[in-house]
C-alpha cells in the first residue's frame, strides 16, 4: 500500500485517529476512511504528524486519538456481527460537485464510494466488499486483498434531486442512442 498517498488523504483532516489491534495490527483513520499500516512500525501521534510533513510548529492544530473502538468493525467477523459481501466493481465513475465518485450496488441501494479515497491501492490487487453490521444495520466498504483487510471506507452520500435529474437525462440519451443504433443495425440487416 502508497503509505504516502495514506498520508495525503489524511492531511486534509485535522482529527485523525490510530487504532492498534494487538502487537503488529494498526490503522489509521480519518473518520472516513481508515487505513492498515501495518507494514510500518506502531508510530505516535507525533511520528505521523511528522510522515506527513506537518512541521513542529503546526502539530498542535491536529487532534490525534487512539480509537480502540474501531477494532470490532476491522476486525468484522460473524462473532462481531459482520458480514463481508463482494461487490461488483462498476464500470463507470461520475464526477459530481468537484469530486469524482464510483457507485457500487449495496444491499441498501446504490451507494458511492469518493474515489479519492481508494488512491492508496493504486498498482495494488484488490477487491471491495459490503461489511454490514446486523447489530445496528449499517454497511461500510471493506478493501481486501485475499482475507487481508487492507481498509475501510464510509460511502459518501451525493444522492441529491439535482444528481437524480443529471443522470436521467443522461439515460434518456444513451437509451435514444441505443434504440437509434439497434434501427439502423435492423435496417442494414433487412437490405442484405
Amino acid at each position: 500500500m502508497k503509505i504516502p498517498a495514506i498520508l495525503s488523504v489524511m492531511k486534509k483532516k485535522k482529527s485523525l485517529g490510530i487504532c492498534r489491534i494487538g502487537t503488529e495490527e494498526q490503522y489509521v483513520t480519518d473518520g472516513q476512511a481508515a487505513y492498515n499500516i501495518s507494514c510500518l512500525p506502531f508510530v505516535s501521534p507525533e511520528q505521523l504528524l511528522s510522515m506527513m510533513g506537518i512541521p513542529e510548529g503546526k502539530m498542535s492544530d491536529y487532534y490525534i486519538e487512539f480509537k480502540p473502538d474501531l477494532e470490532k468493525i476491522i476486525t468484522g467477523g460473524f462473532s462481531n456481527g459482520y458480514t463481508d459481501q463482494m461487490i461488483e466493481r462498476s464500470k463507470i465513475c461520475i464526477m459530481y460537485m468537484g469530486g469524482i465518485y464510483e457507485p457500487l450496488e449495496f444491499s441498501c441501494g446504490t451507494v458511492f464510494v469518493d474515489c479519492k479515497f481508494l488512491k492508496p491501492f493504486d498498482g495494488m490487487e484488490y477487491d471491495l466488499y459490503e461489511r454490514h453490521s446486523e447489530t445496528d444495520n449499517t454497511s461500510i466498504i471493506a478493501v481486501k486483498a485475499g482475507f487481508l483487510l487492507l481498509g475501510l471506507i464510509i460511502p459518501t452520500n451525493i444522492s441529491s434531486e439535482d444528481l437524480c435529474k443529471s443522470l436521467m437525462v443522461i439515460t434518456n440519451s444513451i437509451k435514444k442512442e441505443c434504440n437509434y443504433d439497434q434501427k439502423f443495425e435492423q435496417q442494414s440487416f433487412d437490405s442484405d
